[in-house]
């Protein structure tokens, strides 16, 4: 599948906001790990979820605010669509245990996403 330019640009940014929250993970500084943690996965999965939203042709700007939608918009129109699926980070724990051996729920669920977001 070719990959559309702007949803290259978002699955940059996702990727680089996923770096910053693994380094943050693996830091030896404890000062707001979590929160940098979970504000970068955030906004690595706001990117992605931009990203598939604009390959299957799901506008993601808001014309009236002039500027682009926020997260829960960015789930509830993934959720309406029929050609993305959003998988419950609970169900792939049971099927996939070993995805998932740190305390920040949904990490493991990005490293198994990680490799096919990349094209």
């Amino acid at each position: 599948m070719v990959l559309k330019q702007e949803v290259r640009v978002l699955r940059g940014k996702a990727m680089s906001s996923f770096t910053t929250a693994t380094t943050a993970f693996n830091s030896p500084v404890d000062d707001g790990r979590v929160t940098q943690i979970l504000l970068n996965l955030q906004h690595a999965f706001e990117m992605l979820l931009k990203a598939c939203l604009v390959q299957v042709g799901v506008p993601v700007f808001d014309k009236r605010e002039g500027r682009s939608i926020g997260f829960d918009a960015c789930v509830r129109r993934a959720q309406s669509n029929a050609r993305i699926k959003l998988t419950d980070a609970d169900a792939v724990r049971t099927v996939h245990p070993q995805w998932l051996p740190s305390p920040i729920s949904g990490l493991g669920l990005w490293a198994a996403a990680l490799p096919r977001a990349r094209g």
